[in-house]
């Protein structure tokens, strides 16, 4: 913005505010459309309720691993956790 004029600047702004929206806007209004989807209870927004592939993408096989910590032992937490009575 420091080698254009203060016209250019202002013409570029009117362009994007005519013909498009900014990044936080755009995003508002994808994050509007999903939540529509799921509201009418459509296949899609169904899809996009279970964090499922939504555009017909194969899911038998090929899914990524399940989200989140792997549950079990992990040998790291030894003697961390709530105290215990000794008997």
């Amino acid at each position: 913005m420091k080698d254009l004029s203060e016209e250019e600047a202002s013409r570029i702004a009117k362009i994007i505010d005519a013909e498009g929206g900014v990044e936080g806007d755009l995003r508002k209004e994808v994050a509007l459309h999903i939540k529509r989807l799921m509201e009418i209870g459509s296949y899609r927004g169904g899809r996009h309720r279970r964090n499922l592939p939504v555009r017909g993408q194969r899911t038998h096989t090929k899914r990524p691993h399940p989200q989140g910590p792997a549950a079990g032992h992990d040998p790291r937490q030894e003697g961390v956790g709530p105290e215990q009575d000794e008997h």
